[in-house]
């Protein structure tokens, strides 16, 4: 590899000196070493200065499972660490990461700071509509009274009530979704130092597609506040129609705060 075109792939940034080749390997069995500026280490392998393309989607999967992997094993072997997303590139050659991790000294331990204690949880919660339906029916005179008016009317009409009364309850659903899902994320927040609304729809075990997702975060929390969280997490759980999923701990990517790095 040339000088012109090498760089090298950054899993993350350790909180000491380490001089080490890793028996493990990283993304497409790449060599995982590290690079030591002062007490800082960048957990690197060395590639071209642009991202390799995967085949497939299956093995672009298995590249992402990889990056993750040695990220983790880090944070067994070194304690806390500032990760990096997948295909994070410096270009140069070792020399250009150690300078990289003296330019930046200050700002990544200020982030090893930030997660010393501390790490990344999913929370998602979701509802059953047909469970939250019942109820809200039970509750509603108003939409029994609706109901009532079904029986013994002309097909035609009938429809029209049958319409109007989905929508009321769909209506009432969506308002006491979104009051739950306020109230959930407020006690969310009190347990954990950082709080993310995620965006993008996440891969669920078959048992919980048929559920709608309705809060779906990401939470940076000290591990003295991690039983409190599921004690919380476990009280919501336990309201019919409501079902939670708390996975973790994990190396917190979405917390890391290094823009223009």
């Amino acid at each position: 590899m040339s000088k012109n075109n090498e760089g090298r792939y950054l899993y993350s940034v350790l909180n000491r000196g380490i001089d080490a080749e890793f028996a493990e390997t990283g993304v497409n069995s790449a060599r995982v070493y590290t690079v030591i500026y002062r007490d800082l280490t960048a957990v690197v392998h060395a590639c071209s200065d642009s991202p390799g393309l995967a085949a497939g989607e299956g093995e672009a999967m298995e590249w992402i499972l990889e990056h993750i992997r040695v990220v983790d094993l880090m944070t067994e072997k070194f304690g806390t660490v500032v990760p990096f997303t997948f295909g994070t590139i410096i270009k140069g050659d070792d020399e250009v990461v150690s300078e990289w991790l003296r330019e930046n000294y200050a700002a990544l331990k200020a982030e090893i700071s930030r997660f010393e204690g501390r790490a990344e949880y999913s929370i998602q919660i979701f509802y059953e509509q047909e469970l939250l339906s019942g109820e809200i029916f039970k509750m509603n005179p108003g939409l029994q009274e609706l109901k009532g008016k079904l029986t013994g009317i002309p097909r035609g009409i009938a429809y029209l009530f049958e319409r109007q009364l989905e929508h009321k309850i769909a209506e009432e659903i969506e308002a006491l979704i979104s009051g739950l899902a306020a109230g959930y994320e407020a006690r969310i927040r009190d347990c954990s130092d950082s709080v993310l609304s995620e965006e993008k729809k996440p891969g669920v075990p078959e048992e919980y597609e048929q559920k709608k997702l309705f809060v779906f975060l990401a939470c940076l929390v000290q591990d003295g506040k991690v039983p409190e969280l599921g004690e919380l997490l476990d009280r919501i759980n336990e309201r019919e129609g409501i079902c939670v999923r708390f996975i973790g701990p994990f190396a917190p990517f979405s917390f890391v705060r290094l823009k223009g790095i």
